[in-house]
């Protein structure tokens, strides 16, 4: 009975110790996927530049790209808006074997994309959505042979998408809470921390995390100085520091000032609604040792109907799960505007699905592999072979951030599907389901690679 006794007593004293060793919490176990942000309000306006090269069996082609571009961003209690305007200028050489041609051309884009979901109870949204563009397009063609007519041309497209939506859920912004938590791993890995930090600190100086990021200063020396500081104080508040020495400081300054600018979101979204489309061509051709030059103006509009599904999930501290579909379906008309008559119309519809997996190891480092599917559905033109199209693939994307306004990314991907893929169906905007670039989509199978480096002005 004695012995009962004490083994019960040693048990009872002994059993919390061993419980509080299983259930400590390190840093790294801090929930992402359950981090809820603060009110944000934010803007940034970047200038960048890329070059690309792509090519399959029979074609290939070289591009150069100069942007800039306005990035606005809010996360309130009410509401979540996300407003991207950018200017962008390009040229390209392209080759195809099978034609033995040559090709030139110059691009001009001016582009504006604007999100805007009203909240109401329980994650409840009304939404209104728009995408504007003018286009403007340059280009001279050769060929190598006597079958074909060498050409000059350009174009002029003026474009309008209107969402009118309704829908339910959120996708929070989660990426000041891996900042903090960056910091913190970064302090305990040089033994600057007194203490394993809990939970609630983790969210706390995630919760200031969000707050310094996006004030805004007009020099930025002073920005960089309040932020630390302010971080400084919340950590010490805490106590979590008894010596900040500069170890510690060249750390925090380290972390906040130069790891990976990256965009990962926690939550669920579903969102349906209307979409009224609007597309004016104009078009002028001139070929040459003939008395022939070729002019058109259209106009192409319709309604659709949409439904969009996003589910944003942070696995863990290093990995990312994002997966996106959407479908739409609905009817287009295309007209002459020189004599009205009718191009072609009918129905129309698409479906996209895509899943990102990301890899987060390090503050400077990111790595994404993307499969996706597209198809499509295109009864506008009668007794045509292209009605129904689609396309399967995979991306990988990679970047490294320099420091925090230069960031170095690789872009690679690789389709198959049929000819004509009608890139100009409605899709959402936002749902970047189809990594394959706009205006070089007609092709059945083919690689990208792409290098591209990006500078923040402000």
């Amino acid at each position: 009975m004695l012995r009962l006794i004490i083994t019960l007593r040693i048990g009872i004293f002994t059993f919390p110790i061993f419980a509080q060793d299983s259930t400590t919490f390190k840093i790294k176990d801090f929930s992402l996927r359950d981090y809820e942000a603060p009110d944000i309000k934010y803007r940034q306006l970047d200038a960048g530049m890329n070059g690309s090269l792509n090519g399959g069996e029979s074609y290939g082609n070289s591009n150069g790209n100069l942007f800039f571009r306005l990035f606005q961003y809010q996360n309130l209690v009410d509401k979540q808006t996300v407003s991207n305007s950018q200017i962008a200028f390009s040229g390209s050489e392209n080759w195809a074997a099978s034609y033995t041609s040559k090709q030139v051309q110059f691009f001009a884009n001016l582009d504006h994309e604007n999100q805007n979901r009203y909240y109401g109870q329980d994650d409840n949204f009304l939404a209104f959505h728009f995408n504007v563009r003018d286009e403007f397009f340059k280009i001279k063609r050769e060929f190598q042979d006597t079958l074909n007519e060498n050409y000059t041309g350009e174009e002029n497209r003026l474009y309008f998408q209107g969402y009118l939506t309704a829908g339910k859920g959120r996708i929070q912004p989660v990426a000041p809470a891996r900042r903090a938590m960056d910091i913190l791993i970064s302090l305990e890995k040089y033994n600057r921390l007194t203490k394993e930090p809990s939970s609630e600190m983790v969210d706390s100086l995630a919760k200031v995390a969000n707050r310094v990021i996006y004030k805004r200063f007009f020099d930025r020396r002073y920005k960089r100085i309040y932020q630390l500081e302010e971080l400084d104080k919340a950590i010490q508040s805490m106590q979590l520091v008894d010596n900040p020495d500069m170890i510690y400081a060249a750390n925090l300054s380290d972390v906040w000032n130069f790891a990976l600018n990256f965009n990962r979101g926690a939550g669920t979204r579903i969102e349906y609604g209307l979409i009224p489309t609007a597309i004016v061509n104009f078009s002028k051709y001139e070929f040459e040792n003939l008395d022939q030059t070729d002019n058109s103006s259209n106009l192409n509009y319709g309604l659709s109907g949409m439904f969009a599904w996003t589910k944003a999930s942070p696995i863990s501290y290093k990995w990312q799960s994002d997966l996106r579909w959407d479908i739409n379906a609905g009817y287009s008309k295309s007209i002459d505007l020189r004599d009205g008559d009718v191009n072609g119309e009918g129905v129309v519809a698409n479906t996209n699905f895509s899943w990102n997996l990301g890899y987060y190891p390090n503050t400077r480092t990111y790595l994404g592999f993307r499969p996706f599917v597209n198809f499509d559905v295109n009864m506008m033109q009668e007794n045509s072979s292209d009605e129904y199209n689609g396309q399967v693939g995979a991306s990988l994307k990679s970047y490294y951030y320099v420091s925090q306004r230069f960031r170095v990314s690789l872009d690679a991907s690789y389709e198959v599907g049929t000819d004509y893929y009608f890139s100009s169906i409605n899709k959402p905007f936002w749902n970047e389901v189809n990594p394959i670039d706009r205006y070089d989509s007609r092709r059945p199978y083919g690689y990208s690679v792409r290098i591209r480096f990006d500078y923040a002005i402000i």
